[in-house]
């Protein structure tokens, strides 16, 4: 099983995740879903619900949306399920010092710098970058080309959008969405939606 995996969630995210997988060279068992899945593009085999998991599975929760993803990833973990995998694109560059939980995605050209922490079910999405000392909390997406400086702080169930700026030692809360290409130069409680040049923050 160690050099085998079965995605959980079978679209968009899905696909980028297969994509990765293929590139590490690890062999899918197939995908589970709510149902079978018309479009197949990479013929893979309908497995049913992930609850049909057998002991031992590796298994990659492969589903965008944040609150979802934490939700399937829980019930996965109380039912003692092998979650014991991250997936790293191999054109992105690491650090050795960096630290990475489990079911993290990171994707093509990451930078992730030495000391940052990426906890349990992150998305590190394309060419985003991660500086020196910055902490991602559970569960939390940074989107394509988003920029983290140095020992920034960002809360679980986060959505740092695309092309955005979050500036150093800041703190973004809990739940908080980022509009894409917002350069953020204060602190962010959590529960807040910021966007715009000046940094519009609105509770959700």
């Amino acid at each position: 099983m160690k050099n085998s995996v079965s995605i959980i969630g079978y679209s968009g995210h899905g696909y980028v995740c297969l994509d990765i997988i293929n590139k590490l060279n690890i062999d899918v068992n197939g995908y589970y879903d709510l149902k079978k899945n018309l479009h197949n593009p990479y013929g893979l085999n309908y497995l049913g619900l992930e609850n049909n998991a057998e002991k031992g599975e590796q298994l990659f929760v492969s589903v965008g949306d944040n609150l979802t993803r934490k939700n399937i990833t829980l019930k996965l973990s109380e039912s003692k399920k092998n979650l014991d995998i991250s997936l790293i694109h191999p054109n992105s560059s690491i650090s050795k010092f960096s630290k990475i939980s489990n079911q993290v995605l990171i994707c093509s050209n990451v930078v992730i710098n030495t000391l940052a922490t990426i906890k349990t079910g992150c998305i590190i999405n394309s060419s985003s970058v991660i500086e020196h000392e910055c902490f991602i909390d559970e569960f939390s997406h940074i989107a394509p080309s988003a920029t983290l400086c140095g020992n920034v702080k960002i809360g679980k169930l986060c959505l740092i959008g695309a092309n955005s700026v979050i500036l150093p030692n800041l703190m973004i809360g809990d739940n908080t969405i980022i509009g894409a290409g917002t350069v953020v130069t204060k602190n962010i409680p959590p529960n807040s939606i910021v966007y715009g040049k000046y940094q519009k923050i609105i509770s959700k």
